[in-house]
């Protein structure tokens, strides 16, 4: 007979409460790039409070093209969607919400930094919620997204009224944080 500790899959560890705030602002200064704020002055801010380094080699390319394609700045501004979940694992919003509709973004916008000032205090004071809650958020994002794959793999309405764009995103930022590859190798398989 198997030991119940042999027999249960160990899950990864989650990234780190300041990993997942700098990754946030990240985010948010790829979504401002795609609303076509200065993205030499977004790089400048990266640069100047350290989150640089968290920025993936595609967003570094993105804030260092000379021009944005309409596709990368449409793209660009989805990534909103995935800052949500990360706040929501911060404990800076109470519930996770459910993705049937494309997040409020004054509210979200409201929750961190203003872009270009200092953002060390955000960072500083993140602390992540329960392990347990992460993974079930995670759980019900993935249903969620599994869900809108079916139905239009199959020809049907997506139930539920869930938002395709907002599910993709959210599983991305979920899958990012409960997993152990870099943001640019992220998958958002069901």
């Amino acid at each position: 007979m198997m030991d119940q500790d042999d027999s249960s899959e160990k899950l990864p560890p989650l990234r780190e409460a300041r990993e997942i705030a700098s990754r946030c602002l990240v985010l948010y200064a790829v979504c401002a790039a795609g609303h076509k704020q200065s993205r030499s002055l977004l790089r400048e801010w990266l640069q100047r409070e350290r989150l640089w380094t968290h920025a993936s080699p595609e967003e570094r390319a993105l804030f260092e093209a000379s021009e944005l394609s309409d596709r990368d700045g449409i793209q660009a501004t989805w990534r909103i969607e995935a800052v949500v979940p990360l706040l929501w694992a911060l404990g800076h919003l109470r519930d996770l919400p459910r993705p049937t509709a494309l997040c409020d973004v004054p509210a979200i916008q409201a929750l961190l930094p203003t872009i270009g000032a200092a953002t060390g205090g955000f960072v500083e004071a993140a602390q992540l919620r329960s392990e347990v809650e992460i993974w079930e958020g995670l759980e019900a994002t993935y249903q969620a997204h599994w869900q809108v794959n079916d139905a239009r793999y199959h020809g049907k309405q997506i139930p539920g009224g869930l938002n395709p764009g907002a599910i993709r995103e959210r599983h991305l930022g979920l899958n990012w944080l409960t997993g152990n590859v870099e943001w640019d190798e992220v998958t958002t398989d069901t």
